[in-house]
């Protein structure tokens, strides 16, 4: 009986993580090799549209992953990570987007900083790509770029 408490009780600690933490986790899948969970990073991508004050801490929680992953060798988890953060900075256009530039900001060092020449490859194409667009429509995240490249 104590056996079957613990199961029930640690059943329920996946509950108690913010819905925010649940969504991101769901967008990764087992194996890297499937690439994005699309059905779930719909779900993300509505849950970052309606509630835009939580897009910080989505961005926030998804550059821990991607750090987390990079220093365990987990490439397919980080390009799934950035994959995400595309998404969500070309579906979020509001105020809070600012918030989230930090995030990507400091995703992207992370990938350049790396010894990996594809991670690298990965962080320019996201910049050159994702804030191209973006930076349009921002002109504080063109400005957060030029001072992130020339540090």
């Amino acid at each position: 009986v104590p056996t079957l408490l613990l199961l029930s009780v640690c059943g329920c600690c996946g509950a108690l993580r913010p819905r925010y933490k649940r969504l991101v986790d769901n967008i990764f899948p087992e194996d890297p090799e499937d690439g994005l969970v699309k059905t779930n990073m719909e779900k993300l991508t509505f849950y970052a549209l309606s509630a835009p004050e939580k897009l910080d801490r989505i961005g926030a929680y998804l550059s821990e992953r991607l750090i987390r992953d990079v220093s365990r060798h987990r490439y397919g988890y980080v390009c799934i990570a950035m994959e995400a953060l595309d998404q969500l900075l070309m579906a979020c256009h509001c105020q809070s987007i600012n918030l989230f530039v930090e995030s990507f900001l400091k995703m992207v060092a992370k990938l350049l900083e790396s010894e990996k020449p594809n991670l690298q490859i990965l962080g320019t194409n996201s910049v050159s790509s994702t804030a191209g667009e973006v930076s349009y429509q921002h002109p504080d995240l063109r400005c957060s770029l030029c001072v992130s490249c020339h540090v």
